[in-house]
């Protein structure tokens, strides 16, 4: 089996890589150097959008899985709102997606000190690497479209303030869902300048699940 990896950098991408290339023959490509005509090959498609790179993917192999980094939420900044579009774009092909959350060895320290054991009504999900490549493995034989690694719930510890914020934002990025992408980064700036000045733990309620 052949499989096409697009995707250089980054350090998940390397270590995806790594445990790949023991269980497959693995080529690595980077964006610029990829286009639709890979008919032999599996294609793995890690790069940041899937819209930069002009895929036709009626001209792609059968077996195309895009990776998106997703965080499951019915509200969005300008970074899941494209990978939300990039990600019902590869269903409608009738490609396959791969849903991947916080990662275990790449969670940021700032978020691990907020991660908590007793329940609370706003939580994470956090996979592993290796439960990512084992998903891709199973993806690449298997007949299903999707796989979301959601499973457990993380449960995240706020304070007052940073629950009053996750109200405040997830309200109006539901209210700018459909307007130009530059209304909604205006709205992200917003959020962060607000978590600097209330001293709030500096993660956007977009990455943020509640109850």
């Amino acid at each position: 089996m052949n499989v096409t990896y697009v995707g250089k950098r980054g350090l998940l991408n390397e270590k995806l890589h790594a445990l790949l290339s023991r269980k497959i023959k693995l080529s690595v490509i980077s964006t610029l150097n990829f286009n639709s005509f890979y008919k032999e090959n599996t294609v793995i498609y890690a790069a940041r959008y899937l819209s930069q790179s002009r895929i036709n993917l009626s001209d792609t192999s059968d077996s195309f899985i895009y990776l998106s980094t997703l965080v499951p939420n019915n509200f969005h900044d300008s970074y899941q709102k494209r990978k939300n579009l990039d990600s019902l774009d590869v269903l409608e092909s009738g490609r396959k997606v791969i849903y991947i959350p916080f990662i275990k060895e790449l969670i940021p320290t700032y978020i691990k000190k907020r991660l908590i054991t007793v329940k609370s009504d706003y939580f994470i999900y956090i996979t592993s690497i290796n439960e990512i490549s084992s998903s891709i493995l199973e993806l690449i034989s298997s007949d299903s479209q999707s796989k979301k690694l959601t499973s457990p719930c993380n449960y995240l510890y706020l304070n007052k303030r940073e629950r009053l914020m996750f109200s405040l934002f997830s309200f109006i990025y539901k209210r700018v869902f459909n307007y130009p992408y530059f209304l909604i980064n205006f709205v992200k700036i917003l959020e962060k300048t607000l978590q600097k000045i209330l001293f709030c733990i500096p993660l956007s309620c977009v990455y943020i699940n509640r109850r």
